[in-house]
């Protein structure tokens, strides 16, 4: 399937998610190499559409770090498009269940 580089930035961003998950946005623009801004806009459009969601706001002094992680609307859509979610699918339901 061929895939816009936007599309592939939402992939890696989710994969990130899901496999390292819960991300804040600080920690997955230290794990891509991809601006913040970027990955700032693309949170903003995954949590809108409903492919990833808040987990916790997590509150500390000084800013506030809000981490993310996959929702199954997100595993639905990003399933056709990275082969790595079908081959471990069954350990992301387990890490995320708990």
């Amino acid at each position: 399937m061929d895939m816009s580089g936007h599309e592939k930035t939402q992939m890696r961003l989710f994969r990130l998610i899901l496999v390292d998950g819960p991300l804040t946005l600080y920690t997955a623009n230290a794990k891509l190499d991809v601006p913040i801004g970027t990955i700032h806009r693309h949170i903003k459009e995954l949590t809108s559409s409903k492919k990833i969601k808040i987990y916790r706001s997590l509150e500390k002094s000084g800013r506030k770090k809000i981490p993310y992680g996959p929702t199954l609307v997100g595993l639905v859509y990003f399933y056709r498009f990275d082969k790595t979610i079908p081959e471990r699918l069954e350990n992301h339901f387990l890490k995320w269940l708990e």
